[in-house]
């Protein structure tokens, strides 16, 4: 993963710290003024959601989202939230339960986000993973050692063509 994020813990509260780069795999690779578009849009995105589904936003004293480091170095902080990550409750008992609280937030955050511009970014930033872009992928496919999963992909992949 190309960006770092810091815990920061202070007396009054707990932070992320996120220091991200232009050029970053992340982000498509894409230039200093596309990555600093996009985090602003990922804090947008985090203030558009409000403190029950998102980290807060801590603006820096000018009332940006995204500080710049110099050239092609960004830092957002946002707050912390605490919790456990999904994956440490695979074999829990309630995890059905579990799996429609998750699909009840993903809900309300598509709700939230329903009318959200995200300014260009989407178009600005090529992503692998957004199927519009599926076939990018095409030329990692001999990575896939295992040929089930290889020949998987291929159907796939010729679908989305």
């Amino acid at each position: 993963y190309d960006d770092s994020n810091w815990k920061v813990v202070t007396n009054e509260a707990i932070y992320v710290l996120k220091i991200a780069s232009a050029g970053a795999e992340c982000r498509g690779k894409c230039d200093a003024q596309t990555t600093i578009l996009a985090l602003d849009c990922e804090g947008k995105i985090m203030e558009k959601l409000g403190p029950e589904l998102a980290p807060r936003v801590i603006k820096t004293k000018n009332g940006q989202i995204t500080a710049r480091l110099g050239d092609s170095r960004f830092a957002r902080l946002s707050s912390w939230i605490q919790g456990e990550t999904f994956s440490k409750f695979r074999n829990s008992p309630d995890r059905q339960s579990l799996l429609t609280n998750v699909g009840v937030l993903l809900a309300q955050v598509l709700s939230k986000l329903e009318d959200f511009d995200d300014f260009g970014i989407s178009s600005a930033r090529p992503l692998s993973w957004d199927l519009r872009n599926a076939t990018s992928v095409s030329s990692y496919l001999s990575l896939v050692k295992d040929i089930h999963q290889q020949q998987l992909a291929i159907k796939c992949l010729a679908r989305v063509q």
